[in-house]
């Protein structure tokens, strides 16, 4: 409640046959009003700057990280990498076990025609537990 500021002329005429006693007493009654606000609005002040304080305060320390959503791509390509090294390792260890193919016929096959008339044929390769004893 904010009282309406008063002039000293106005003043001067609702307090005009005022004796030094009332007086006394009207000031301390308007000391004590103003005191009052006084307090009400550093009470005010108080708690908002607390409230800021504390705001700036929980802004300012570090809470829980945030998650991030990205490293399992990183996982990924390194996973997908590998796969990939381990791929091309395997193929050209089995480029360097293949013989080159070549237009000539080997040596051990050049003068020995089979039965039937023809060159002999290669028998293929397999990976049977019976082939491997």
């Amino acid at each position: 409640m904010d009282t309406p500021i008063a002039t000293p002329l106005a003043e001067a005429k609702a307090h005009a046959g005022e004796t030094v006693g009332r007086a006394r007493k009207r000031l301390a009654k308007d000391t004590r009003k103003a005191t009052k606000e006084v307090r009400k609005s550093a009470k005010r002040a108080r708690r908002t700057v607390t409230s800021t304080a504390s705001d700036v305060i929980a802004a300012a320390r570090p809470g829980k990280p945030k998650r991030r959503r990205w490293p399992w791509l990183v996982g990924a390509g390194m996973l997908a990498a590998g796969a990939g090294t381990a791929a091309y390792l395997a193929r050209a260890r089995q480029r360097e076990s293949e013989p080159a193919l070549t237009d000539e016929v080997p040596e051990q096959h050049r003068g020995t025609p089979s039965s039937n008339g023809t060159a002999p044929q290669h028998e293929e390769h397999t990976d049977s537990p019976a082939h491997r004893n």
